[in-house]
């Protein structure tokens, strides 16, 4: 809608919204460091009238987990044609060869005692870091082969939990997975590697060498990721089933955690947690816990679960279909619709490996098509009717919370809580509106004042609260910002009619669900924002 409003005059280069096209622009900047230099002194574009490019037509909105997908995948490809692998040169693989004899032990006193330049090289040129996990690696494996040579690893026949692992030409990381496995703090498992198709020449060659108790290896044609799993699973004789993909890993109480989670309650189809990144960067990655409502507009479940057999055959498996990503996402979807529910460990048990431009960033940058698929393939629960009638039960977009117990909702997508005879613990638990307010006796406004008040909340994400021009303002709150004291908590006075004798305000009712530590263990956390938009979408109308 801009497009002849911009352009290198006014310091903006275009791309056509694809990887490709991306990883033109980010080459072109990184080689010709003059342009971008110029492009950076020139004058802002002078927009003008800023609705007016949208009389024609509204502009395609990308969400935050496109724009993520597409910018991870096309600064890998930038930094692969810049710097293009090179050969190891002689002197460069003897340096090496010396590093591996060598005990970790050594390798880090040796480090340690080389100036800071010397030691920065020779890690770069000998690849240290990567020689050290090596090492470290062999240890753990020591350990497991004691373990199955004194006999706690014999086949076992009837295991609780079945690790599914799909590979295509992954070999290089799937020894780490089934490693992790191996690891684990219950000893009731077994594990069922699919061999999609691989092609490379190396990883069916690997997989067919790898002897290890309780480890069975499928080979088939290659039918895709969904197809993949769906066929371990056929194969897996636990009662639970955990989807590992190749190139990622367990944390030693993974099995536990989520088998004892599940353990009781049949109405789970399954557990899920957090996961901590590791390789090219890493944080804890926190997903909020799982809404029936908000998960059909996003997903918010890590693709690792443990996951209840008889709820994988209940609805059919993994769509075979999905073959460009989101199956997982899919497949949640349609285990909630027929009843079933799901509990969240809030913790990171699950190790996703970041390298380059792996499927799941491919399926992050897919984020809108795959929401456009739903809909056209599942039309009855994308329906405006179904949708509204999910939202006001699942995710109004107001709470009030009154001592009246007469009190009528203001309008349809509302809740109402009579806090009348109750402590606050009781009824804060119970609230499902993106927004809250507080409506004591006395109070004065209409339904009109407070959807006026959440859409001045919907305009800012850093707001907590928006209240009227009173002396005893009437007060809206975002309900994350009520919950958690590290939520947005800024105050915004609108000119609008209405006022209260009390208020609830940012941080009243501390909930420990709601929370999440800016670090866990030294590690940075990313966290999924616990809201999705207040209002019905306005695709679902069209």
């Amino acid at each position: 809608a801009f497009s002849a409003l911009l352009g290198e005059s006014v310091g903006v280069l275009g791309y056509d919204g694809s990887v490709d096209g991306l990883t033109q622009i980010l080459t072109s900047l990184s080689v010709n460091p003059d342009m971008a230099r110029r492009l950076a002194e020139e004058p802002p574009p002078r927009l003008g009238e800023p609705l007016a490019p949208y009389v024609a037509a509204l502009p395609e909105v990308w969400h935050l987990r496109s724009q993520g997908g597409l910018a991870t995948a096309a600064l890998a490809r930038t930094e692969a044609i810049r710097y293009p692998r090179q050969e190891l040169s002689r002197g460069r693989e003897l340096l090496q060869s010396v590093v591996r004899s060598m005990p970790t032990s050594v390798v880090g006193f040796v480090s340690r005692a080389l100036p800071s330049a010397v030691r920065r090289r020779i890690r770069n040129l000998t690849q240290w870091d990567l020689e050290e996990e090596r090492q470290r690696k062999s240890v753990r494996w020591a350990a497991v082969r004691l373990r199955i040579s004194n006999g706690h690893l014999d086949d076992i026949a009837a295991p609780k939990v079945s690790i599914v692992i799909p590979c295509f030409n992954q070999g290089e990381f799937v020894e780490d997975a089934v490693l992790s496995v191996f690891e684990q703090t219950v000893d009731s498992f077994d594990i069922v590697i699919v061999d999609d198709g691989s092609d490379d020449g190396q990883t069916p060659d690997f997989l067919d060498t790898l002897s290890l108790p309780r480890v069975t290896v499928i080979h088939q044609e290659n039918v895709g990721l969904p197809g993949a799993r769906n066929r371990g699973i056929e194969a897996a004789r636990g009662e639970y089933v955990v989807t590992l993909d190749a190139d990622d890993e367990l944390a030693p109480t993974y099995v536990e955690t989520l088998g004892r989670a599940l353990d009781g309650d049949d109405s789970l189809a399954f557990a899920h947690c957090w996961a901590e990144l590791f390789g090219d960067f890493q944080a804890v990655w926190a997903t909020r816990p799982m809404n029936r409502y908000q998960l059909l507009l996003s997903n918010s479940v890590v693709g690792c679960v443990m996951l209840r057999k008889s709820a994988w055959k209940a609805v059919d498996g993994y769509n075979e279909t999905m073959l460009a990503g989101n199956e997982d996402w899919d497949l949640w979807i349609r285990l909630s619709e027929v009843g079933f529910s799901s509990i969240q460990i809030r913790e990171p048990l699950f190790r996703y490996r970041k390298h380059g431009v792996s499927m799941s960033v491919e399926t992050e940058a897919k984020y809108e098509s795959a929401l456009t698929s739903f809909s056209r393939r599942l039309p009855d629960i994308y329906s405006h009717e179904y949708l509204s009638a999910i939202k006001r039960q699942e995710y109004p977009l107001l709470t009030v919370l009154t001592d009246d117990d007469s009190f009528v909702k203001p309008f349809d997508d509302s809740q109402v809580i009579c806090t009348s005879g109750s402590e606050p613990a009781a009824w804060i638990r119970e609230v499902r509106g993106k927004y809250a307010v507080w409506w004591p006796e006395g109070t004065i406004a209409d339904g009109t004042a407070l959807v006026d008040l959440c859409e001045v909340l919907e305009d800012d994400d850093n707001l907590g609260a928006a209240e009227t021009v009173s002396a005893m303002p009437l007060r809206v709150v975002r309900s994350w910002s009520l919950r958690d004291p590290s939520a947005p908590s800024g105050v915004v006075t609108v000119d609008i009619e209405g006022s209260c004798s009390q208020s609830i305000s940012c941080g009243q009712f501390p909930d420990v669900a709601w929370q999440i530590p800016l670090t866990l263990n030294g590690t940075a956390v990313q966290r999924q924002r616990p809201e999705e938009s207040g209002f019905l979408p306005t695709w679902v109308s069209t």
